[in-house]
């Protein structure tokens, strides 16, 4: 009785989305299948996420919509996680922007994944510089490359020097020393994800 009858827009459109949801209906509305995750509120103010599909109705004659028909499927728990987990990557990427000692991160296969601010002031070389390379790298001074080589990637996958010291070269082509503390980052099977390596200048 509360929405029989009733228009967009919608009571259970949250306001904030409101003329978000209506500029879709209008561009959307001419599909016959229209797909979307959309988040709405119940009548008692409590957010929910919901799978939507929708199917158009038309006339066989005039070819004019009917009616539209919508089912959803309630994907709240799983759109929560996803919010949780993307909330925890912003905290996590912040702390390491804000971090004053060098960090790096590279993936299995040795690629350089993220390195933060205080990594590119310690070694003069940007992100954009970094990111995506392989060893050796250009931090590597060529006398010691062929020694990183094979002591860091020989044992990659499996076995990690937890706290080191080593003699990188910055991109002044100066050399300095570094205490490393190496961290693997491992899946639930044990496999190797990443390698986070925090620097402090020594």
């Amino acid at each position: 009785a509360e929405l029989i009858g009733k228009k967009p827009p919608y009571p259970w459109w949250p306001k904030e989305t409101t003329g978000q949801f209506l500029t879709e209906n209008v561009t959307g509305g001419g599909l016959d299948l229209n797909r979307a995750e959309r988040g709405y509120r119940k009548k008692t103010g409590e957010l929910f996420y919901v799978a939507l599909t929708i199917q158009n109705v038309r006339d066989r004659e005039t070819n004019r919509i009917k009616l539209r028909i919508a089912n959803w499927v309630d994907i709240t728990q799983r759109k929560t996680a996803e919010i949780a987990l993307e909330e925890i990557n912003v905290f996590n990427l912040s702390v390491l922007e804000n971090a004053l000692n060098p960090i790096i991160v590279r993936n299995a296969d040795s690629s350089i994944r993220y390195l933060n601010p205080a990594f590119e002031k310690l070694t003069g070389f940007t992100a954009s510089e970094l990111i995506g390379q392989k060893a050796p790298y250009p931090y590597w001074s060529e006398d010691q490359t062929q020694t990183y080589l094979q002591r860091g990637l020989n044992g990659f996958l499996q076995i990690f020097e937890r706290d080191i010291e080593r003699i990188y070269r910055k991109k002044s082509g100066e050399d300095f020393w570094a205490q490393v503390t190496n961290n693997p980052v491992k899946d639930s099977s044990g496999g190797l994800i990443q390698h986070v390596a925090m620097w402090v200048d020594i």
